[in-house]
């Protein structure tokens, strides 16, 4: 399974801000069978609404349609707990820490993200893999 951030979902949502990437956030994510987590799902609630300016019936609608193409995984307190550990380790960020931790968990091979270092395995098998590159 494939993990994806928060980035790669609002490149495919918003194409005037980054066409190239856009581009390739759509053709990606056209392939479907995608985890992402309720911190995603946050997150590009929160991007959307402060950026796009995005008014609250489209973004319900966004993140209805989100709950329908993604498996969801709620992050837990094990989660949380590894996060502060994969902090440590990688020197992430919390936030990116926290989602790494939960695609883990949730038995994921890939996390696609252009926030961390492409190619990185952690914990082998999960790859850190940027589209973009």
């Amino acid at each position: 399974m494939t993990f994806v951030d928060t980035n790669i979902l609002v490149y495919s949502l918003l194409a005037e801000q980054a066409p190239a990437k856009h581009a390739i956030a759509v053709s990606l994510l056209a392939e479907g069978g995608f985890l992402i987590s309720t911190q995603v799902v946050n997150e590009m609630a929160s991007v959307l609404r402060s950026k796009a300016k995005i008014s609250e019936r489209e973004l319900l609608r966004i993140v209805e349609d989100l709950f329908s193409l993604f498996d969801v995984v709620e992050s837990n307190s094990d989660d949380i707990l590894t996060a502060f550990d994969l902090r440590a380790r990688y020197n992430f960020s919390y936030w990116d820490s926290l989602m790494v931790a939960t695609a883990l968990r949730s038995g994921a091979d890939d996390f696609l993200t252009e926030d961390l270092q492409d190619g990185l395995v952690i914990d082998d098998p999960l790859m850190i893999r940027n589209p973009f590159a």
